[in-house]
């Protein structure tokens, strides 16, 4: 049937790489063109926007972001130890493990803007991990500064030799 068709070989090779082209642009090429429109337009509104730090929008994201990272430092001052010796205390007494001990604050590790309270707890290895969990999580206590595990002295028949924990907690003056 096809040699009955006045088509030349040469017309039909043609026809089918026209038809092979438009294909390929149907479905890959017209993407990729559409792409690096849509591309160059974004490139232009950029360019016409001018700084990006003098959108409101972006300031007001900007301003509650840090205002979530300073709430999670600010704490009251003069009721910070109290308030950490309540909330960790109710912490610790839910995982089984002992607050052995809350030194008083050395003057070393404040400054006229941050206050570091160092707090020992005792306990089963995994407790200790869940009450640092829930202390990272808890707001107004300030945040977790220094932290180090360690396993009692031999000699020492403390508690059957359970891990110390030692966190240290910062917060800003208010």
């Amino acid at each position: 049937m096809m040699k009955k068709l006045p088509i030349k070989d040469n017309h039909l090779l043609i026809i089918l790489t026209v038809v092979f082209a438009l294909i390929c642009y149907r479905f890959a090429f017209r993407n990729t063109v559409e792409a690096w429109h849509l591309n160059s337009s974004y490139k232009t509104q950029l360019a016409g926007a001018g700084n990006l730090s003098y959108e409101p929008g972006y300031l007001e994201r900007k301003a509650v972001n840090i205002n979530k990272v300073i709430d999670r430092y600010k704490t009251d001052t003069v009721t910070f130890r109290n308030i950490i010796v309540n909330k960790i205390s109710l912490m610790a007494e839910k995982e089984n493990v002992k607050l052995i001990e809350l030194p008083s604050q050395d003057p070393l590790y404040s400054t006229n803007q941050f206050i570091v309270q160092r707090i020992l707890l005792q306990g089963d290895y995994f407790a200790l991990l869940k009450v640092l969990v829930a202390v990272q999580k808890t707001e107004s206590i300030g945040v977790v500064r220094a932290l180090n595990l360690k396993r009692p002295a031999r000699g020492n028949e403390r508690a059957l030799r359970q891990p110390i924990l030692e966190l240290s907690l910062e917060t800003i003056k208010l």
